[in-house]
């Protein structure tokens, strides 16, 4: 199974969430917000590095502080700027990972004999989503009037086509990034878990949320639990929620993919999100896969993000 087999990353992206809950189970709601924060610390994680794929890396201080780190191949077409929003617990180092999905992309368009685009891999932190209002964190129009043209100054020349792909958390961003934003062609999301877990759920509902979503007790505590750290609010939620964001015809070209079994139930609402853009009259590749979290199939991925 291509994109699955070689992807280490999958288990970083959920490492500690299973032990996670069982410990929000065990010690009650009152410790649920320590027990996000404990679940949602870095990964000592060191990728493989890509053979031939060069580096750079910057911080940028401030309020909101972010990262990033280019990577631009000898053969990059420097007028395709792709962002890259990695997944929970991660930075912005994790793109170049020869045994990642990543990885296995430039393989494909090296056999394709494509130019790769100019990857910048965004990091705010190891848990974030950037919400469409006003927030103390990272928010979409901070990403789009700060972060991209401080990035974009950094190129060597000027950017023609942008396109972003995230997986797991990143690829709910990548959504937001998709469906509120106006410069972005193409949007790649990655087993985006999109749940109704609104950031007021109390205790009591927690059983009714585990059987609608499919998920286990203690994954229905961290899945609100990670609403509530991620969204000050119910109003900010409704505004940053990908599928109730998305009221008008998006003028990004979608690629959603999630795998049947996936533990964290990621199907459902990847799927509406694909029927609502359809039923809009967006563009949408739908590609579900029968693979885990996050199954790729990385030869579909590598042509949505590099049109022959």
């Amino acid at each position: 199974m291509r994109g699955e087999g070689k992807r280490r990353w999958a288990s970083r992206s959920l490492g500690g969430v299973l032990l996670g809950g069982l410990a929000v189970a065990a010690s009650g709601w009152w410790a649920l917000p320590h027990v996000v924060g404990l679940a949602s610390r870095p990964l000592e994680w060191s990728p493989k590095p890509i053979a031939g794929l060069p580096s750079r890396c910057l911080r940028e201080p401030g309020a909101v502080a972010w990262a990033v780190c280019f990577h631009e191949p000898p053969d990059a077409d420097p007028s395709h700027l792709l962002i890259h929003f990695h997944g929970r617990r991660g930075n912005e180092a994790w793109w170049n990972d020869a045994e990642a999905y990543s990885g296995e992309l430039y393989e494909v368009w090296r056999a394709q004999r494509v130019r790769p685009p100019i990857v910048a891999s965004v990091s705010f932190g190891p848990l974030w989503l950037l919400v469409n209002q006003a927030s103390e964190g990272p928010t979409l129009s901070l990403f789009e009037r700060e972060v991209l043209p401080r990035i974009e100054a950094s190129l060597r020349q000027p950017v023609a086509r942008r396109s972003v792909v995230g997986e797991s958390m990143g690829g709910v961003n990548a959504l937001m990034v998709g469906v509120r934003g106006e410069r972005f062609q193409r949007a790649a999301a990655l087993c985006p878990p999109i749940y109704e877990a609104s950031p007021a759920t109390g205790p009591f509902e927690i059983p009714s949320l585990a059987r609608r979503l499919g998920l286990s007790p203690s994954q229905a505590l961290l899945v609100t639990g990670l609403a509530r750290r991620l969204y000050p609010d119910e109003s900010v939620w409704r505004a940053s929620d990908p599928l109730q964001a998305l009221t008008r015809t998006p003028r990004t070209a979608f690629y959603v993919t999630c795998g049947a079994a996936d533990p964290w139930r990621c199907m459902p609402g990847a799927t509406r999100f694909a029927d609502t853009v359809r039923g809009l009259g967006g563009s949408v590749d739908w590609v579900p896969r029968p693979g885990g979290h996050c199954d790729v199939d990385v030869e579909s991925l590598a042509r949505f993000l590099v049109p022959q």
